[in-house]
């Protein structure tokens, strides 16, 4: 909005503060909470850059990092002592950047006045939204026996505070006896929003022996902010999985064109999921499916080399996949 009084402004453009930007909303946590699969953890989107007034805005940030992966497999006894910590917290969020502030352009006239409404006066930019912050990442502990009293941390980070928005400008003039007094007030940009907070990651501890009173940990799976908090899994008498049968199953043809058919051949029973990824790493497609088999139509891919991750149950395999 804009304030004046005793010259004449224009209503056609008003002299209006920037609104600042929203950050992302909180993370979820993925993957399963007792299942041998483990991964990093996410990183956060960027900061948005401060609006463009009088004055340039700043430039917004980098998301905070994902927390790493920890994995740590013994045919005998691991030994975690009370003073170690594994640590996979993921990084908080830093700051959008800040708003460019309103000013006035130099006056324009030589009449003996000098009112307000010789200069033409912009407001303040809004402040960009905060960067994401990163997840927990995960820990994997598998051995016979284990004595684990040490820390092990997998927190999510808190996301970045909105940048602030720039400030506003003003004019005043007195007056004399020959020009009248006036004054003009620019509004200030709004602040951006806070940056997403990210949840907590996995830890997963697995003990073939059939008693687990010496694994007592202190954990830390806390979500960022309001992010959800991550889980603690631990299984005694479990099954190694060394001795767990190897996912079997057939993928054809390869190389193909229209579609791909994908065979299970040792199903467990459980619904399988399928993703492909291009060799940058990137989802292509996510599938969940019912039965021993299924058709996958690849006509719209791109040619070149894909992955296939295959998994069902607790195992899982990985393919390559070619597209003519």
């Amino acid at each position: 909005m804009h304030t004046a009084n005793n010259n004449n402004v224009s209503t056609a453009y008003p002299v209006v503060g920037g609104l600042g930007g929203n950050g992302g909303g909180t993370g979820a946590i993925v993957g399963t909470d007792n299942g041998y699969d483990i991964d990093l953890g996410s990183g956060g989107g960027g900061a948005g850059g401060g609006g463009r007034s009088y004055a340039t805005g700043q430039n917004g940030t980098k998301g905070g990092n994902g927390g790493g992966l920890v994995i740590l497999e013994a045919s005998n006894n691991i030994d975690i002592t009370a003073n170690a910590v594994i640590s996979v917290n993921g990084q908080n969020g830093l700051a959008g950047g800040n708003g460019g502030r309103g000013d006035a352009t130099a006056k324009c006239c030589s009449d003996g006045c000098d009112d307000c409404g010789e200069a033409t006066f912009s407001a303040g930019a809004g402040g960009g939204a905060g960067s994401g912050a990163g997840s927990g990442g995960g820990i994997l502990i598998r051995a016979s026996t284990a004595a684990i009293s040490g820390t092990l941390k997998s927190n999510g980070g808190t996301g970045g505070a909105g940048g602030t928005g720039g400030i506003g400008t003003s004019c005043n003039y007195e007056g004399n006896l020959f020009c009248g007094a006036s004054s003009v007030t620019t509004q200030s940009g709004a602040n951006g929003g806070k940056g997403g907070d990210a949840s907590g990651g996995r830890i997963k501890v697995f003990i073939t022996s059939v008693s687990c009173n010496q694994v007592v940990p202190g954990v830390e799976i806390d979500g960022g902010g309001s992010a959800e908090d991550g889980t603690y899994s631990l299984v005694c008498n479990y099954t190694s999985i060394d001795e767990v049968e190897p996912l079997q199953f057939a993928v054809y043809p390869n190389p193909t064109k229209d579609f791909l058919t994908i065979d299970l051949i040792n199903h467990s029973g459980e619904a399988s999921k399928i993703r492909i990824y291009d060799t940058k790493g990137s989802l292509i497609e996510a599938i969940e499916f019912s039965g021993i088999n299924m058709q996958l139509q690849t006509s719209s891919w791109e040619e070149g080399l894909y992955f296939l991750e295959l998994e069902n149950g607790n195992r899982k395999v990985t393919s390559k996949i070619v597209k003519q």
